[in-house]
């Protein structure tokens, strides 16, 4: 009889297939570890903020240097993990999307314009509800949409 696997540990695997799907998406060059922009990307893309504003390029420095523990310069996954419990939200949102997210994402930092995230809807077949202030944040007085923003503002 196959025994089967206890309800926490599902769950727990469920998180790591998640964070490690997750990572996977935003290490552009398959090397197995974020580098600086990979890892700005990624925090940009979940929400990652300081006192209620995106982080900046020395922010997300930073906080690097902190989760890096062989100070490689890079964070590998059991560092990204680290940052994700105190950086990002949990649960993660669904990363059903992140792949056409990912791929509207022209400048590759972790935000795409009302324009990028526009067309990406499309291609999914979707439209996006109204993008006020509200509902979008803004950086360098730009509209920029995170990854958890794009998700709540297909229609």
């Amino acid at each position: 009889s196959s025994q089967e696997i206890p309800e926490p540990r599902r769950q727990f695997s469920a998180i790591m297939s998640s964070s490690r799907d997750l990572f996977n998406a935003f290490d552009v060059d398959g090397n197995g570890s974020l580098d600086l922009r990979e890892f700005g990307a990624l925090m940009r893309a979940f929400g990652a903020s300081a006192n209620g504003r995106r982080l900046k390029e020395a922010e997300v420095a930073g906080i690097l240097g902190r989760v890096d523990s062989d100070a490689s310069g890079c964070v590998d996954f059991a560092e990204f993990e680290a940052a994700a419990d105190v950086h990002l939200r949990r649960p993660l949102p669904d990363l059903g999307r992140l792949a056409e997210f990912r791929a509207a994402d022209a400048d590759s930092d972790g935000l795409l314009t009302v324009e990028e995230a526009a067309a990406a809807a499309r291609k999914l077949g979707r439209q996006l509800r109204d993008v006020g202030a509200e509902n979008c944040g803004g950086c360098d007085g730009r509209r920029l949409i995170n990854y958890v923003e794009f998700l709540q503002l297909l229609a």
